[in-house]
């Protein structure tokens, strides 16, 4: 397997992890004192993410401001479960030639305006972003299932650099 499909997998894996031991209160509560956003609108986000590849994959471009605010992925934790799934299957079935096709990448790029720029990338380099995007937002999620007196992993969140890091600093090779 690709190694930027695997650690998009992996990725994946975790986070469905941290979902799947939330109490469905817990993963749609907002919390204004730590962040704006429940569990389930940042995994929403992620989802919207994943889901602009999956069209660029047929259309050749991905728009990363369609949004699906306010659906069933963020309120239902069920939802969310079923949207990771989706995406785990998606991800294992993308081979070589999928990550080598050339795509554009549209995201409004202002604050003061709605302005959005097109950029000439491929699926493997917006896959990596994507693993990437989906790790940061791990991290906060990480912060908010501690909040509501959670327990996760250490490990949830880190990016893979800090990952080899940690094992390099902790004796456990790279």
């Amino acid at each position: 397997m690709n190694t930027i499909v695997k650690g998009n997998i992996e990725a994946v894996d975790q986070l469905t992890c941290c979902i799947e031991n939330l109490k469905n209160i817990d993963y749609s509560a907002p919390h204004p004192s730590l962040l704006s956003s429940s569990i389930g609108q940042h995994l929403r986000h992620v989802i919207d993410y994943y889901q602009a590849l999956r069209q660029a994959a047929h259309t050749g471009t991905a728009d990363y401001d369609v949004r699906h605010r306010g659906g069933a992925v963020e309120n239902s934790q069920a939802e969310g479960l079923k949207a990771l799934r989706d995406l785990r299957l998606w991800l294992t079935s993308i081979g070589e030639s999928e990550l080598k096709k050339c795509c554009i990448m549209k995201t409004e790029m202002l604050l003061s305006k709605p302005v959005s720029v097109e950029v000439k990338t491929t699926m493997a380099r917006e896959l990596c972003f994507a693993a990437l995007h989906l790790t940061h937002h791990q991290a906060m999620i990480a912060a908010l299932i501690r909040s509501q007196g959670g327990e996760v992993h250490a490990s949830v969140g880190l990016a893979p650099a800090t990952a080899s890091f940690v094992r390099l600093t902790e004796g456990h090779g790279t």
